[in-house]
């Protein structure tokens, strides 16, 4: 019965993250909602309405070194600096801390030795970082060991952490998910879907790094443009691959369908993504795409890349289609196969938007981590009475 009490009183909470990171403020601002007292400890400068977020010192900017020997310093940095996030932890004395990203927030948290902890993993830093780099899948390892409890955004990494020693009984799958209030089809204006489109609008909105995989669209559209010309391909994103890919566009004579766009405020994402037909993903490696979860909440039809975090949400030929992360040309003509049978568009979005309302809202994803902090902490309190 105790228990039950507790599960109804709101929590104070301790957020490790970055600022800049809008999927931070998402659960920061969900968790607020919730009626739990919320503060921010980041290493980044940022403000959310009404969350009190006091900024650490962020490691020392070593962007010319060997990664190896950068992440050495990040990692003795942050360590080095538990000590005074502690200090603060004692005086605040939250209910639970929450660390985002294994390899950095995540990190931090644990090495605070302030109990009960909770860290989450989006995706690159479990299926990528560590298999690059020794540091990382020390971290990794030391992290989840310790932990009271770990959330993965997507089911397929599960078995991933568990490799890397997290203890099954304290994994926890929260998928990510979507404000519906903002990405809806409300006011997207129907095409006729029982012909091909002559002018369909395609938008990417991953950012211009190598992981997301720009450049294979980029080779695909010259067979794209060659069926179906006036077709209007945007990408929304930054990064220091941008002149490389207009480079590339120019060279195969598609620049001039391409819409280049720096990135917009959240809250215009839907706008665009109402005005698109396709929404396009190339990513080599995802935990579950938030893009992807947006996109088809507004009603395009995704064509993404065959890797695990999208297998979770497409099947192939039904609600989207699914290409190979290497081959343009299957890209190309799952482009062109949507553009030509549009009809496949109009399926795919009553089948998306129903998916989304069922399995991923923000306001499901956000009472599923209440339900775990609960679980948690009243855990970590029955341990504390058998020692």
């Amino acid at each position: 019965m105790k228990d039950d009490h507790m599960n109804t009183l709101p929590l104070k909470i301790c957020v490790i993250c970055d600022m800049r990171n809008i999927h931070c403020k998402r659960w920061v601002t969900g968790l607020k909602s919730r009626g739990h007292n919320v503060f921010v400890l980041s290493e980044q400068e940022g403000d959310i309405d009404g969350v009190p977020v006091k900024t650490l010192n962020p490691p020392p900017y070593l962007l010319k070194m060997f990664p190896d020997i950068r992440k050495m310093i990040n990692l003795i940095y942050r360590r080095m600096k538990a000590s005074r996030v502690r200090k603060i932890l004692l005086q605040e004395n939250p209910d639970i801390v929450y660390g985002h990203f294994l390899t950095n927030h995540g990190w931090l948290a644990i090495t605070t030795d302030y109990h009960p902890v909770v860290i989450i993993a989006y995706g690159s830093d479990i299926l990528l970082h560590p298999n690059r780099y020794l540091i990382d899948r020390f971290i990794v390892k030391r992290s989840l060991q310790r932990a009271d409890g770990t959330i993965s955004v997507a089911d397929h990494m599960r078995k991933r952490l568990i490799e890397f020693n997290c203890p099954p009984d304290r994994l926890k799958i929260i998928q990510n998910a979507v404000d519906t209030r903002l990405f809806n089809t409300e006011g997207r204006v129907l095409r006729n879907y029982q012909k091909p489109i002559s002018n369909a609008v395609l938008i990417s909105t991953r950012a211009m790094r190598p992981i997301y995989n720009l450049e294979l669209l980029i080779r695909a559209l010259p067979h794209i443009v060659n069926t179906f010309p006036h077709i209007t391909v945007i990408i929304v994103g930054k990064g220091k691959g941008k002149s490389k890919l207009e480079l590339l566009a120019k060279k195969l004579g598609v620049y001039e369908s391409i819409q280049f766009m720096a990135p917009v405020i959240y809250t215009k994402m839907p706008s665009l993504f109402k005005k698109a037909d396709i929404f396009v993903s190339p990513s080599r490696s995802d935990g579950l795409c938030v893009a992807l979860l947006e996109s088809i909440a507004c009603g395009a039809f995704p064509i993404v890349s065959n890797i695990p975090g999208n297998r979770e949400l497409i099947h192939d030929g039904i609600n989207g289609y699914l290409f190979p992360i290497n081959n343009p040309m299957k890209l190309a003509k799952a482009v062109i196969n949507t553009i030509k049978n549009p009809q496949i568009i109009k399926n795919a979005m009553e089948k998306n938007t129903k998916m989304i309302q069922e399995r991923y809202t923000e306001s499901r994803q956000i009472k599923e981590t209440e339900d775990f902090f609960y679980h948690i902490i009243n855990k970590r309190k029955l341990w504390k009475r058998k020692f």
